[in-house]
């Protein structure tokens, strides 16, 4: 691992602005389709694209069973159990609610990341920066949100759970720095398209795939974009630059989303909204600064 360098920051705001668009998506596509059967659909197809992805760039996938066994959690906890968790725990808990419930992920990672990794360390700045991101994401929802922690226990915990498995994933993908970025990514999520999909032919009626063009439209776009696309970020970022530099993507994605509400749908664009943008990018660079570099 190597110390973040532009590149990484421009994919981890991609990454934060992908991730933060597909809430759009999912909200409008909870009106047709139920939340087991959207994930195993946008986790199949984002599968094959990326078999077919890295079969055309030549990339191999892992040889050895433990490197699968690795990246078959890595799959189930970064895709499968997530998306179920955050479906099932966003039909009760406020978004704003959620936002912060998610910001835990970054806080888990650097804990994680801490005692299991040998060159992704807790630091001074690392900590600063971190809590300067949460209040950034606190200020964006306000109090509100803040005062809505503690109702609904089972469905806030169930997102919590999703935060902790992002941030399990994130660590997790470390183990496998033998392999290809875009090759891990390939084999974890078609391990999670093999654990979600018997899942959702259990637990769901089977879709009858009898959609308009405009749904198919938006199941196209949440499987090639916020999965497939966003998985090859997520695997390179992690390899590159670590899991906690990968986890702060979630301080991002509450900011851009609104932010992307105010471009693309003209929602309003307050002091608030402006503030946290600032908090969250400042704590991002607070938490990269070394020793060496504070000297200077």
């Amino acid at each position: 691992m190597r110390a973040p360098i532009a590149s990484d920051y421009m994919r981890l705001g991609l990454l934060g602005m992908i991730w933060g668009s597909s809430f759009t998506g999912i909200r409008a596509a909870m009106e047709f389709i139920l939340p087991l059967n959207l994930a195993a659909i946008r986790i199949v197809i984002a599968a094959i694209l990326l078999l077919g992805f890295v079969r055309w760039r030549g990339y191999r996938l892992p040889g050895d069973l433990r490197t699968w066994m690795i990246l078959a959690v890595v799959g189930c906890l970064n895709s499968a159990l997530p998306f179920f968790l955050i479906n099932w725990g966003e039909q009760v808990v406020e978004s704003g609610t959620a936002a912060i419930l998610m910001a835990v992920s970054p806080l888990t990672a650097l804990c994680l990341s801490h005692f299991l990794t040998s060159d992704d360390r807790i630091t001074l700045f690392k900590a600063l920066g971190l809590g300067v991101g949460l209040c950034g994401v606190a200020v964006l929802f306000g109090v509100d949100a803040l005062a809505g922690l503690g109702n609904e226990l089972v469905a806030q915990a169930a997102i919590l759970g999703a935060a902790v498995c992002y941030a399990v994933a994130s660590v997790l993908t470390r183990r496998t720095a033998h392999v290809h970025p875009y090759a891990g990514t390939t084999a974890a999520m078609i391990c999670s398209a093999i654990v979600v999909t018997p899942l959702a032919l259990m637990l769901e009626p089977v879709p009858d795939f009898t959609y308009s063009f405009g749904e198919w439209a938006i199941i196209l776009y949440l499987a090639v974009v916020p999965t497939a696309l966003a998985a090859l970020l997520l695997f390179r970022i992690i390899s590159d630059a670590g899991a906690s530099f990968m986890s702060q993507v979630n301080f991002i994605v509450p900011v851009t989303g609104v932010l992307l509400g105010g471009v693309l749908l003209g929602e309003t664009i307050g002091l608030n909204e402006t503030i946290a943008l600032i908090l969250v990018m400042a704590g991002i660079t607070i938490s990269r600064i070394t020793k060496r570099r504070a000297v200077r």
